[in-house]
């Protein structure tokens, strides 16, 4: 049980650690779909978009430490 509790703990902590990037791809998912309010002609589909995300997942700098890999990630959201 207590291995249990702490397995929990360990989850909700990392949950809370993405929680920034989650924010910033957000932002990136209605600032694209936002721009058909613009013009028909910038309408993106939800594959655009995640072709987006995930090149920034994918090009973003590698780092062991959470919190940089973290950081790296949203900046190159930004």
């Amino acid at each position: 049980m207590i291995h249990a509790k702490l397995t929990s703990d360990n989850i909700d902590a990392n949950r809370e650690s993405y929680k920034g990037v989650a924010k910033r791809g957000a932002i990136l998912c209605f600032a694209l779909f936002g721009l058909s309010q613009i013009s028909d002609m910038y309408e993106y589909s939800l594959n655009a978009y995640m072709t987006v995300f995930m090149n920034a997942l994918d090009t973003s700098k590698k780092d062991n430490v959470l919190q940089a890999r973290l950081k790296f990630i949203t900046d190159k959201l930004t």
